[in-house]
């Protein structure tokens, strides 16, 4: 049986919660998987480096650093 096509697949570990407990991430099968929308961030932001985002009755500011990182804050 030949193997060279074959690739072995480690689940993640994340830290999740307050106080970074670790969690294994598992792959849901290609039949559960959920479609992602995926937006340029030119889209989103134009000329400007910050946004506002109502959520949830919540606003939230995200924006672009001087190092092209992105930054979310409620």
């Amino acid at each position: 049986m030949d193997n060279s096509n074959r690739t072995l697949r480690t689940p993640f570990l994340h830290a999740n919660g307050p106080r970074s407990t670790l969690r294994l991430n598992r792959e849901k099968p290609a039949s559960e998987a959920q479609v992602t929308n995926s937006i340029s961030s030119l889209t989103l932001f134009g000329n400007s480096n910050e946004i506002s985002i109502q959520h949830c009755g919540s606003d939230y500011r995200l924006r672009i650093t001087r190092q092209d990182k992105l930054i979310l804050t409620k």
